[in-house]
């Protein structure tokens, strides 16, 4: 969903006639048929898997019901009719409080020229529902404000070069050329990861940027969040090409913070997990509403309480972990900061065999982010290897496996968006530069600035060394 000037148009993959699917299958519901709502649930999906991990997700987008009733109380029978003519499915599958239901496009095969079809809302009802200023930030959860530093770069003189950056593409992505060497479901799901970066492509080339913050984690997500490493090459800005800056084996890195004792106290003046009270929620295995944690302040002492004295019970049992084991970190600690940690890990669990990358990266993911119960073969190779970090982890992980996964996440925005970003901004308010994550694009002219930035910062607030790469964005 895009809006220009006073009008509002939905963006739904190309190639869905859906007026001709209305045509030949008129639905039989139980008030007058608003083709604005099919566009709206084909909208929302399509805004999922730009915005969403889809690697997490497998593509499967969720949608929580009150959204998708917001805009009309009949949801269902419009979802419904979407299912039955093959437009969309569902994994039907939802948990109260967790997690929504999932939907997710079939046989989606969009114009590589054109990927999104734009189409202007009718419905003056739905209009003025999606006009307001209220509406308009539930559905799209623009909350920048306060991030004007970082959201001034998204302008006109960010470009992406069309043409070649779609040729590009288009190899990168070409299991569906090749069927018979891959499964189907490696086409399927590279042809989500396709879809979604021609969508990225597209916004770029229209100018029509998307910058947001995630509440949960602190993330910057941007046009160039969401589009492949391979394709950044074709970005440039005032005509000049960029070089990214990024933190060698960030998660790994970040993991070496938790493994200190500091980390765990509240008076530590570096960053402590007091620092962020949606770690302390997920501790505490704590019913608060994720959305309102984000807002805690002193006039939430009463729910503030509840988080802390059960949190505190989590937190004094990690920290007698963390001096029973204090001497059996160090060599997890050496590889994370040597910028080689996956190398290091793969040596260590397959000594002697030819280094495989993603085959350790998959592993260690798993490891990192997976539920305690669930083990793979490398899983149990890493958790043999290092049985102290992986006890520390899992009792972490104990009443939420995401918490590890969040308290990593929130340490990287904290580091990248909210300290080296706001420093580059007030040193530099005329130097532009883009946020992805764990690293830092700009000119190249000013890398050696920005690697001082980053490596103060992490040296400062978190008291560890860290390694930097550098990338130039060239085709």
């Amino acid at each position: 969903m895009i809006q220009v000037g006073q009008e509002i148009y939905w963006q739904i993959p190309s190639g869905i006639n859906l007026e001709a699917i209305l045509k030949d299958n008129p639905p039989a519901f139980k008030r007058k048929v608003k083709i604005d709502v099919f566009y709206f649930i084909l909208d929302q999906i399509t805004k999922g898997v730009w915005l969403t991990n889809i690697e997490d997700n497998r593509g499967i987008i969720e949608i929580h019901s009150t959204k998708l009733q917001s805009l009309n109380h009949d949801y269902k029978e419009y979802v419904e009719y979407l299912i039955a003519n093959n437009i969309i499915a569902t994994d039907n599958h939802y948990i109260i409080g967790s997690k929504s239901k999932g939907y997710y496009f079939v046989n989606l095969k969009p114009s590589l020229e054109e990927p999104l079809e734009e189409i202007q809302v009718a419905d003056t009802v739905i209009k003025d529902k999606l006009g307001s200023q209220f509406y308009w930030e539930f559905i799209t959860k623009h909350e920048t404000k306060h991030y004007g530093h970082l959201t001034k770069w998204f302008n006109e003189d960010l470009k992406i070069d069309y043409k070649p950056a779609l040729k590009k593409l288009d190899k990168v992505f070409c299991k569906a050329r090749q069927p018979k060497v891959y499964s189907k479901e490696e086409i399927e799901g590279e042809s989500i990861k396709k879809f979604k970066n021609l969508i990225a492509i597209n916004n770029i080339h229209k100018q029509s940027f998307f910058c947001s913050v995630d509440f949960n984690i602190g993330r910057f997500h941007s046009n160039l969040s969401t589009l492949n490493k391979k394709l950044r090459p074709f970005i440039t800005y005032k005509g000049k090409n960029l070089v990214n800056v990024d933190v060698r084996n960030s998660q790994p890195l970040l993991s070496t913070v938790i493994l200190k004792k500091e980390f765990w106290t509240r008076e530590h003046s570096g960053m402590n997990i007091y620092r962020f009270p949606s770690a302390l929620n997920l501790l505490s295995g704590s019913p608060i509403d994720s959305y309102a944690v984000k807002s805690f302040s002193l006039d939430h002492l009463e729910e503030l309480d509840v988080v802390f004295k059960d949190a505190e019970t989590v937190i004094m049992l990690v920290t007698f972990l963390l001096e029973k084991y204090s001497d059996s970190f160090s060599e997890w600690i050496i590889a994370a900061e040597s910028g080689k940690f996956y190398e290091a890990i793969f040596k260590k669990i397959h000594p002697g065999e030819t280094f495989r990358k993603d085959e350790v990266k998959v592993a260690m993911l798993k490891f990192f982010f997976s539920e305690n119960k669930h083990t793979s073969k490398d899983k149990k190779l890493i958790m043999d290897a290092f049985p102290e970090v992986t006890k520390v982890f899992e009792r972490l992980k104990q009443k939420d496996h995401v918490t590890l996964s969040h308290i990593l996440q929130r340490l990287e925005s904290t580091l990248m968006i909210e300290f080296v970003s706001r420093r580059i901004a007030a040193d530099k308010p005329d130097l532009p530069f883009f946020t992805i994550h764990d690293s830092i694009a700009t000119f190249e002219e000013e890398v050696e600035y920005v690697t001082t930035v980053i490596e103060e910062a992490f040296d400062s607030l978190l008291g560890i060394r860290v390694e930097l790469g550098v990338e130039k964005w060239s085709a």
